[in-house]
């Protein structure tokens, strides 16, 4: 690896032909060694919290379920009413 200096750009380090500038060397090493691995953790936190609320969204809909299976015998009825005195007084 040999260091070339060029008037236009920054200090560039040569590796198998390819230029770089230091900043973008240092910005690809800080990628790869912090930023992409915390990045990553994040999403595997993030799929677990969303399979999370998932199951809590699954499990509150079904005892939804349950629970208007069980009061709509108790509910229909004076929706009945509600709806035969309606038709009465138009």
């Amino acid at each position: 690896m040999e260091t070339v200096f060029d008037n236009e750009q920054n200090e560039t380090l040569s590796n198998g032909g390819l230029n770089l500038p230091h900043s973008n060397l240092d910005e690809l090493c800080s990628l790869l060694r912090h930023e992409i691995p915390e990045s990553r953790q994040t999403l595997l936190d993030t799929q677990t919290n969303l399979e999370k609320v998932a199951d809590y969204c699954s499990t509150a809909y079904i005892e939804i379920i349950k629970d208007w299976r069980l009061r709509r015998p108790k509910i229909i009825p004076p929706i009945r009413w509600l709806q035969s005195l309606i038709k009465s007084i138009l």
